[in-house]
């Protein structure tokens, strides 16, 4: 959305003409002003792998550009993702040769680790667990970068980040953005399936809206030597759009069998298992078509 705030921009401000800032207009209650309101609905219809939001750091003058990222639920790879993805980023729009921060959009006064905090970033982490980033460009009207590195800069941040939806993260089986691991962690943890990446979305969102309902996601202790066993605790609504169980193991092996509560599974992305490695280690990914509330054992046995 080129401009989400025609008015405040007309006039050089942050705010609306009726003092409110729509990126920080996203409470659970809802929005006020029409221009949150616009935004919310765009992003419930397309419901995106990822939200970034472009900002001009006005008054900083001839400074430095930022990317930045928001709180992440604890215990998930959001954290480390997202950091690597904006690290990423401003190496690429460091060539413009503006220096770069990167941190949490988090500071003294200003934010905090709340996940439920009205901004627009969060609001969309929340809602889809999309990929968020807000990226600050050193802009002033009298004091600035000339035009140039000012323009080099913002589109060499956003020409990675675009790239990265084409890519595959090692650690996961589809290409795409990291997004897809809803619940744990890329060694025991709950991830979207399906064959498309609108049945992966829609897995993903109702996987990560029922992320409070899984109550225990963990490996059974002690790991034993080519055997992985993922137990699951899970209270929530009925999910029909898929979920997947990952595992990580050592070494490069072969899968000898998955089951799930006993039954035996077949090579199959929709209702089986597939597997796959990276450079020294092994991944599998049991998909259920469905899950409901119980108790659940996966076991992965490997050669």
């Amino acid at each position: 959305m080129p401009n989400l705030s025609p008015d405040a921009a007309h006039r050089d401000s942050y705010t609306t003409p009726a003092g409110i800032k729509p990126n920080l207009d996203h409470p659970a209650t809802g929005p006020v002003s029409p221009e949150a309101r616009a935004f919310e609905a765009v992003a419930n219809a397309l419901q995106p792998e990822l939200y970034v939001d472009i900002h001009a750091r006005g008054h900083a003058g001839a400074s430095h550009d930022m990317v930045l990222f928001p709180p992440t639920r604890p215990y998930t790879e959001d954290e480390t993702i997202l950091h690597a993805m904006a690290q990423h980023m401003a190496r690429h729009g460091e060539r413009s040769g503006i220096p770069h921060r990167v941190h949490p959009l988090t500071w003294p006064g200003w934010g905090g680790t709340d996940l439920d905090q009205p901004s627009s970033t969060l609001w969309m982490y929340r809602q889809f667990k999309s990929m968020v980033f807000l990226t600050e460009n050193s802009e002033h009207n009298e004091h600035a970068y000339p035009q140039a590195m000012r323009i080099r800069s913002g589109v060499g941040r956003l020409k990675p980040l675009l790239a990265a939806g084409n890519q595959r993260h090692a650690q996961l089986y589809y290409p795409g953005y990291p997004c897809a691991m809803a619940i744990g962690m890329f060694d025991a943890g709950v991830v979207a399936v399906g064959k498309t990446a609108r049945a992966r979305r829609t897995s993903r969102i109702d996987l990560w809206r029922q992320s409070d309902a899984f109550e225990s996601v963990s490996a059974q202790i002690p790991e034993r030597l080519n055997t992985k066993i993922i137990q699951i605790k899970y209270t929530g609504q009925h999910l029909s759009h898929g979920a997947g169980v990952q595992v990580r193991v050592a070494g490069k092996v072969k899968p000898k069998s998955v089951t799930v509560n006993g039954k035996s599974l077949k090579p199959a992305e929709t209702n089986g298992f597939v597997t796959w490695q990276d450079k020294y280690t092994t991944f599998a990914v049991a998909c259920l078509p469905r899950l409901s509330a119980g108790e659940y054992e996966i076991a992965f046995r490997f050669h």
